[in-house]
């Protein structure tokens, strides 16, 4: 049995943005259990929080935290969390990073505006680690 699930561009945002967070939260606790031996249970208790199923709701994705959580989850793991908007396209439910091209001599050409277009983590699977060159306008214009 087969599912397929239809969703738009705004909805995909929003639940790449948990499950990305989700990820993160889950690696940052991997890795201080590796290197330092950390517990579901210890970081309860760094929280103030009763009991350590709370903890592994979280790092199961099973709550819907919010920024205030994941700030105080953060610092239990001895980390900081950052939110930063990135320049996107989300097409067709796959996000692209986009990054503008330097240019090389600004002065004897006027080229089109170009990005380099780059599959980010949320569609890195499906797309590859293949860039892709978009041109913003066809028209290159020489001085004369």
């Amino acid at each position: 049995m087969s599912f397929h699930l239809e969703t738009d561009d705004k909805s995909f945002a929003g639940s790449s943005l948990i499950l990305d967070t989700i990820r993160e939260i889950q690696a940052a606790f991997a890795m201080e259990k590796k290197q330092h031996g950390l517990t579901q249970q210890s970081v309860a208790e760094k929280l103030g929080l009763k009991h350590r199923s709370i903890v592994s709701r979280w790092l199961r994705g099973n709550e819907n935290l919010s920024l205030r959580t994941i700030g105080e989850l953060a610092w239990a793991l001895n980390k900081r969390a950052v939110i930063k908007f990135e320049d996107s396209v989300c097409v067709g439910g796959n996000f692209f990073d986009v990054e503008p091209l330097p240019r090389k001599s600004a002065d004897t050409i006027k080229a089109p505006d170009v990005y380099v277009v780059t599959p980010n983590s949320s569609s890195a699977d499906a797309w590859g680690s293949q860039r892709n060159i978009i041109q913003k306008s066809a028209t290159v214009l020489e001085n004369a």
